[in-house]
């Protein structure tokens, strides 16, 4: 008679695999990820374009900075440092 070693009951284990619950939470996990990543890849481009404007005042960013308000004065807080 052999005796059933470590490495052989591991293996045992691992091909019962995981019990039917936790089984459908990983499924469940995964799909919630999968689909938020199809919704950032799909929407995260324009959100960080509105997000550009929000700070830059206009779409399209100038890399010069921004052009101040219609008194001609910029607020302190968008001076470059």
């Amino acid at each position: 008679m052999e005796k059933e070693n470590s490495f052989q009951r591991m293996m045992n284990v691992h091909a019962q695999g995981l019990p039917e619950e936790i089984e459908r939470n990983i499924v469940h996990h995964v799909d919630t990820f999968s689909t938020f990543g199809r919704v950032m890849e799909l929407f995260g481009p324009n959100a960080l374009d509105v997000a550009s404007s929000y700070i830059c005042g206009h779409i399209g960013c100038d890399p010069k900075g921004p052009k101040g308000n219609l008194d001609g004065e910029v607020p302190f807080w968008r001076v470059k440092p």
